[in-house]
């Protein structure tokens, strides 16, 4: 048996606390990345739906909503409802 001493090391705590570091700035990194994709994504959709015109359905759902009432022959009042909303902006 040998009697050797021990020591302790701190370079245990400053590899912890530099993977910690990077760890949370490779989060941050990600995080923008998806931001910057979800804002891209919200862009284009913005872009096509200024561009692209209203069809029979849209215009359809459009006239519920500018004449809302408690109910509708073919379909529940909730789509009126929810399409009145921004509308009256």
């Amino acid at each position: 048996m040998s009697s050797e001493p021990t020591s302790t090391s701190t370079s245990t705590s400053t590899t912890t606390t530099t993977t910690t570091t990077t760890t949370n700035a490779t989060e941050r990194s990600s995080r923008r990345v998806v931001w910057a994709v979800v804002l891209v994504g919200l862009a284009v959709r913005g872009a096509l739906a200024a561009a692209v015109p209203l069809t029979t359905d849209e215009a359809y759902y459009v006239d519920w909503a500018r004449h809302l009432a408690p109910g509708y022959l073919d379909h529940p009042p909730l789509v009126a409802w929810l399409i009145a909303g921004p509308l009256s902006l």
